[in-house]
């Protein structure tokens, strides 16, 4: 029975994990952001920061080896996704094996416990 527990508990983090990595999958809902609906108190911020940054960079000379990038998924770089992925995958793993070695040690304090009412009661 926990067993299933902890597969549903797994299944919830391993959606979780995706539903944030796939942004096309999100909903319109309480997790997305505030959009201001003023437009007279913001103008659109394409027009107005491509330009000013564009022009920034020109004065401050930035090479564009430090300029941002867009590669992987969600502009993060490979090296970092599959990095994050191996950890996710090795901290599922480990809840695994700590609760897999609970359940062992459960089961054999029981067994002890049983031989040794066994040995009081005879």
């Amino acid at each position: 029975m926990k067993i299933n527990r902890i597969k549903r508990i797994i299944a919830i983090l391993c959606a979780l994990q995706f539903y944030f990595l796939l942004p096309g999958a999100r909903f319109n809902g309480f997790l997305e952001p505030l959009r201001v609906t003023d437009d007279s108190a913001h103008a659109s911020d394409n027009e107005v920061e491509k330009p000013d940054i564009q022009w920034f960079k020109q004065e401050m000379k930035i090479s564009p080896k430090y300029q941002e990038k867009k590669e992987g998924i969600l502009g993060m770089s490979w090296i970092h996704f599959l990095t994050m992925i191996f950890l996710t995958v090795f901290f599922v793993g480990s809840l695994a094996a700590y609760y897999m070695r609970n359940a062992r040690t459960r089961k054999i304090i029981e067994r002890l416990l049983q031989e040794e009412g066994d040995k009081n009661g005879t």
